[in-house]
């Protein structure tokens, strides 16, 4: 050093170090405070507001049989959710249907052939055309029901009309038609093990 040289001023401003931890969970200290400087604010940073995923709604897949357009006083819900209880699948099929009109009883069953849909028997035949307008296309357990007329008269209506055994019989009729008519038709390619894609029977509704 050159003792001819005055020693160099020290700076008024404290020499700032790197923040050191406290501990865990505990923020690191701020900078030290210059001269005559208003204190800074500590900044926070926010957890980002994570929204709810919309639920997934199954659209109604393609009929597998004609539409019916002949209005009748029981009505066919069909591409229902499968694994809700039977109990469960009546009572919000009863909030949504009651509104329509009087219904006199809701069929559903856990079988083969009846599971993911149900059959709704209303009073009178208006109270039907009316669920079929508005509630087709409605979303019950994410799944969009497909609301048409039943091609087959409900055994309380005949009953209540005097014609129980004939509308059996009809029905009876019917079924031997549509076995008769799947006889006809090409058989279904088998498996690997040489069984049919299909091995169940068909039953009397």
């Amino acid at each position: 050093m050159n003792p001819s040289r005055p020693p160099p001023m020290l700076s008024p401003l404290r020499e700032w170090a790197p923040p050191q931890p406290f501990g865990m969970g505990v923020p690191m200290m701020p900078p030290p405070l210059m001269m005559g400087m208003a204190p800074m604010p500590i900044p926070y940073i926010t957890a980002p507001v994570l929204s709810t995923p919309a639920p997934i709604v199954v659209p109604a897949p393609p009929l597998k049989q004609p539409l019916c357009t002949e209005p009748n006083n029981t009505i066919r819900v069909s591409n229902l959710k499968e694994k809700v209880s039977i109990e469960d699948l009546k009572k919000e099929l009863t909030k949504i249907f009651s509104q329509y009109g009087n219904i006199l009883d809701i069929v559903a069953q856990k079988g083969l052939r009846l599971k993911g849909q149900a059959f709704i028997i209303y009073e009178d035949i208006a109270s039907a055309e009316k669920a079929v307008a508005e509630a087709n296309g409605l979303a019950v357990f994410n799944r969009v029901m497909v609301v048409q007329f039943s091609h087959n008269r409900s055994d309380k209506i005949a009953e209540r009309e005097g014609e129980l055994e004939a509308n059996k019989r009809e029905r009876h009729e019917r079924f031997l038609k549509r076995m008769e008519n799947r006889q006809t038709r090409a058989p279904k390619p088998k498996n690997r093990n040489g069984n049919s894609s299909c091995g169940f029977m068909l039953t009397p509704i």
